[in-house]
């Protein structure tokens, strides 16, 4: 049985009017691999085009498989495939730092021993 999520998205107009998208997902799994998570509260987030920015700029670094960001809590989640070497702490902090933003908090499951090591 797949798990469905849903994923909503609000968006503001320059009018003041709030227009709310939601769609659901399913996640997918490739076969054995397994993948580790990064999660970085990040401050500074205002709109979907600072989330485009800052998702950008962190999924370019070496080892990131994907990058999700909940605008509402500040918070982005990158995700590390099992075999891939996750980027240091130094490595993300440039990379938001590079996006106009600065991190509040890294935590993280990984080798590097990035954060409080949660999964």
């Amino acid at each position: 049985m797949t798990r469905l999520f849903w994923k909503t998205i609000r968006l503001v107009s320059a009018a003041g009017i709030c227009l709310a998208l939601s769609f659901a997902f399913a996640p997918f799994v490739l076969g054995d691999v397994q993948q580790r998570e990064i999660a970085v509260r990040v401050g500074g987030l205002a709109c979907p085009f600072c989330v485009y920015g800052l998702e950008k700029h962190l999924g370019r670094l070496p080892g990131v498989e994907s990058v999700e960001t909940d605008l509402a809590h500040g918070q982005v989640v990158l995700r590390i495939e099992k075999n891939g070497n996750p980027p240091t702490e130094e490595r993300i902090r440039e990379a938001v730092k590079r996006a106009g933003f600065t991190v509040i908090e890294i935590r993280g499951g990984t080798s590097s021993g990035i954060g409080d090591g949660v999964d």
